[in-house]
């Protein structure tokens, strides 16, 4: 079986997309997988970017990027980090 997984954000959320051949079996495993979602733009199937299923899917990074923010009603800066 030739799969692949990798951290995505996808409508502004942060998700694992999965990549295999469409088969009725591993359709069925990943349906049964909790907030599972069939995305139709990506042609794959998407699951919670999260540790347990980092670790399902064997996901190892950990890095993070860091993105800022300008907010203009504090003046400042705001950093928010986003799996990568």
């Amino acid at each position: 079986m030739n799969w692949q997984a990798k951290p995505i954000q996808h409508k502004n959320e942060q998700r694992i997309a999965v990549y295999f051949d469409n088969t009725p079996t591993l359709n069925a495993r990943i349906k049964k997988l909790p907030d599972a979602k069939w995305s139709n733009s990506l042609k794959a199937w998407h699951v919670p970017d999260n540790a347990e299923n980092r670790k399902r899917f064997k996901i190892t990074q950990c890095c993070f990027m860091i993105k800022f923010i300008y907010d203009k009603n504090l003046s400042k800066s705001k950093m928010m980090k986003y799996p990568s």
